[in-house]
């Protein structure tokens, strides 16, 4: 699966970093604790997470910035954007995802500083359920209701109305 790659300029690159902050900065000050990494591996998550969502954001079009506060909302049109720290992760899918489609998105370049964007493919939640249910997938360490699809599984970006139109897919 080969995907479609985009490039974000410094600029894009640096609104995103704040925009996590600002999120980061809230969820902290409401007490939010989470699950997993905290401190400043959970802020850089973050920031790689919106600038994923930018790039997808960028290939359909849109230059709305998102709501620092949007957890559950679609993150670019209607689709939830999951980001994968490394090439090579799969699309990860929660037991409490409403009905949604998801694009995957990993670095395609420097993967501790990415500018560079692959948006790799999509799958709904009624699909990564029916895989998980026949075993493809894995369980994420230390949860009990998330689970990693792979790429292998995921649908190709030209399968989706919103992207048929767009080349180099």
């Amino acid at each position: 699966m080969t995907g479609v790659v985009i490039e974000l300029t410094d600029q894009e690159c640096a609104a995103e970093d704040r925009r996590a902050e600002v999120h980061f900065a809230r969820a902290q000050k409401r007490g939010w604790q989470g699950v997993g990494y905290h401190g400043p591996q959970r802020l850089r998550g973050n920031q790689l997470g919106y600038r994923a969502e930018r790039a997808v954001k960028k290939w359909l079009g849109r230059n709305d910035p998102g709501d620092p506060d949007g957890f559950g909302k679609a993150d670019a049109g209607r689709f939830s954007v999951r980001y994968g720290m490394r090439s090579s992760y799969g699309l990860v899918i929660h037991d409490r995802d409403g009905e949604k489609d998801h694009i995957l998105v990993v670095p395609d370049d420097n993967p501790d500083d990415p500018r560079r964007f692959r948006l790799v493919g999509w799958l709904s939640t009624r699909e990564a359920r029916i895989w998980r249910a026949r075993g493809c997938g894995r369980p994420l360490p230390g949860s009990t209701s998330a689970w990693a699809i792979p790429q292998t599984c995921l649908h190709e970006l030209s399968e989706l109305p919103e992207f048929a139109h767009k080349g180099g897919v």
